[in-house]
């Protein structure tokens, strides 16, 4: 197929090419006829988790078809003059900001894709690694990346009875067990993938940092509000200048002060 064939032709030509009616091919994908119709008219956008299996069944790019998803997602999620903002600070190579990790996921993905080494600081991973809906999963599976990955310790004394009231959970013993469920997942990545590190740190969180080669997304814990995806404004940092190297060096240097988890 023509590299500049859309998503929708592409879909439409491959399953009439097959033979199949919409409802069949539905069937087979495990989505709805409606939802078919509205792919092959380009009024929906498929989930950026049906990448992998929808660029293998067309043949297609899997970077090309997450640009044409994220051509309009991202347009959902931020206003006209933000994105418009926001796309002339990516072509010349500087900082891009966003309102939160949610709004830049489907930028996040894209990276990760390519990357050759992906460095990670984060509290828990979950969101990246745990779970075959986890942004990370198929990257790991693949096992086109080197991943290092460093977590808040469990028995971390960041972890108190009073950060627990402020997560509105029941007690400090709580986060340490849903903590170690999340360790436990990712220490059995990392036997079974020998590209896949994972370290745990003691430190108060002050940053998370997501380290495409030279593409790096940042966002602080340094306010007070809950640490989460929505709250926390996230910035695309591209390399080749003192703040990207300034992030690395300090995630480099926490790495070597991380103990692997027991």
């Amino acid at each position: 197929m023509p590299h500049s064939e859309s998503f929708p032709a592409r879909l439409t030509k491959y399953r009439k090419s097959n033979g199949w009616t919409q409802k069949q091919i539905a069937k087979k994908w495990h989505v709805s006829p409606e939802t078919i119709s509205a792919w092959e008219r380009g009024r929906r956008r498929p989930d950026v988790q049906l990448v992998p299996m929808l660029a293998n069944e067309l043949v297609m790019d899997r970077g090309e078809l997450i640009e044409y998803i994220s051509a309009s997602s991202v347009k959902s999620k931020e206003s006209s003059s933000r994105e418009t903002y926001s796309n002339e600070l990516e072509q010349n190579g500087l900082l891009v900001e966003f309102k939160n990790q949610e709004s830049c996921e489907l930028y996040i993905r894209k990276e990760a894709l390519h990357a050759t080494k992906i460095k990670v600081l984060t509290i828990r991973g979950d969101k990246f690694f745990v779970g075959t809906n986890s942004l990370f999963h198929n990257v790991v599976e693949e096992r086109r990346s080197t991943i290092e990955v460093l977590v808040l310790s469990p028995e971390s004394g960041h972890i108190t009875e009073e950060l627990a009231r402020k997560l509105q959970k029941n007690s400090a013993e709580e986060i340490r067990r849903g903590m170690h469920r999340s360790l436990d997942y990712l220490k059995d990545l990392a036997r079974w993938h020998e590209n896949f590190n994972v370290k745990c740190y003691n430190e108060e969180p002050n940053f998370k940092l997501l380290i495409f080669d030279d593409v790096m997304f940042v966002s602080s814990f340094a306010r007070e509000v809950p640490k989460n995806d929505q709250n926390a404004e996230m910035f695309m940092i591209r390399g080749g200048n003192a703040l990207f190297a300034g992030f690395e060096k300090l995630f480099d240097e926490l790495s070597r002060r991380s103990v692997p988890p027991d």
